[in-house]
């Protein structure tokens, strides 16, 4: 039986998250315009950081993006704010818990971390792009 894709798998684990609400939408290398709408984006790396006879640590680095209201109210960018810095420590928890996305029999996830904060990427006056950029590590056996 072939596994699912890492991305899907991620986006599954994310899905999870009570800090994202139930029906936002979270897409896979694609933002839209309208608030509330989230993506998982890959971020360009070396995926092999280390070969072994037989396996490999390697890690998988992506984004976690989303589409928010955004202007003048501080109330309102201090919650977007709040927002990554909630999944910032979701993050942390699922780490320590070692709920980790399901990548398959031959590869052992050792690791998840943010590797920054969240921040702004773009904004206008009625929405903002924030995202902040996670590591998984982990450990596959050649087959």
């Amino acid at each position: 039986m072939a596994t699912q894709p890492m991305i899907e798998e991620i986006r599954k684990w994310i899905k999870g998250c009570p800090i994202i609400d139930e029906e936002d939408r979270i897409n896979v290398n694609y933002l839209g315009v309208e608030p509330s709408t989230y993506t998982i984006e890959d971020v360009p790396t070396t995926p092999v950081l280390k070969q072994y006879l037989g396996s490999a640590l390697k890690q998988k680095n992506f984004v976690i993006a989303s589409r928010v209201s955004y202007g003048i109210d501080e109330l309102t960018n201090i919650a977007n704010s709040g927002l990554y810095d909630n999944l910032s420590a979701w993050v942390e928890g699922q780490n320590k818990a070692r709920s980790y996305p399901d990548f398959g029999e031959n590869k052992q996830i050792m690791n998840t971390k943010t590797t920054s904060t969240g921040y702004i990427i773009e904004a206008d006056a009625g929405t903002a792009r924030y995202q902040i950029p996670l590591q998984i590590t982990y450990y596959e056996k050649e087959v």
